[in-house]
């Protein structure tokens, strides 16, 4: 069972990586030289970086959250305890939804600075929808590993 479960999230992995690939290429592609990455209260732009710059943040954040978690997943599965499964599984999940969540915001960065007329508004539920499912997977992994025996 256990080697079915990483199967599956190795390729759910992959296909997260991918979808962050491609969200955060064709967001960089699009972008103007200068870079809104942030909207104040009235949404009027607060903020902006060069494009190189938010080019770089983008992909240092993208890389180390995801070697860390390699690293961490790594660690884990020398261990041999049910405790230590149950954990890597949970992790290998949220990195699956942290990836996810990181190419909305890319794409959030690309549709805001792109010139066509969007409401932003729409975004707002997204937010809601992956927090939602971040509370959901803490809910689990809590239950899961109250329901594991050392």
């Amino acid at each position: 069972m256990d080697d079915r479960v990483d199967k599956i999230l190795n390729g759910l992995r992959l296909v997260s990586l991918v979808l962050l690939a491609v969200a955060f290429m064709l967001s960089y592609a699009n972008l103007p030289e200068e870079v809104l990455v942030n909207l104040d209260d009235s949404g009027n732009p607060s903020m902006y970086l060069p494009k190189n710059m938010a080019f770089y943040i983008g992909m240092i954040a993208f890389v180390s959250i995801n070697l860390v978690f390699y690293v961490l997943l790594k660690q884990l599965s020398k261990l041999k305890s049910a405790k230590s499964r149950v954990i890597s599984h949970w992790m290998g999940g949220l990195i699956i939804l942290i990836n996810i969540f990181i190419a909305f915001g890319f794409s959030f960065i690309g549709i805001l600075n792109s010139r066509d007329n969007f409401d932003y508004s729409y975004f707002g539920a997204t937010v809601y929808v992956i927090g939602g499912v971040f509370a959901l997977w803490l809910l689990g992994f809590v239950y899961q590993l109250q329901k594991t025996k050392s």
